[in-house]
């Protein structure tokens, strides 16, 4: 996203695709992504240089939120 000043990025994560929106004097960046497989969102990083955005976020542990059950 060259020539975006990080201040005008815009960057919101869900499980399974991101949004991303950037603008400079004379373009708008804008896109959204699909994620193949549920990442843990809220453990989401982002750093900006020299116009890279770049983004780090976890997969999530396959077993997040698995329930017990009592077997009979």
């Amino acid at each position: 996203m060259p020539g975006v000043e990080k201040d005008t990025i815009a960057l919101k994560m869900h499980e399974d695709s991101f949004f991303v929106k950037g603008e400079s004097e004379n373009t708008v960046y804008v896109g959204s992504y699909a994620i193949c497989c549920p990442v843990s969102a809220d453990k989401s990083k982002a750093m900006y240089k020299n116009g890279i955005l770049k983004v780090e976020v976890p997969f999530k542990d396959h077993m997040e939120g698995a329930v017990d059950v009592p077997i009979d």
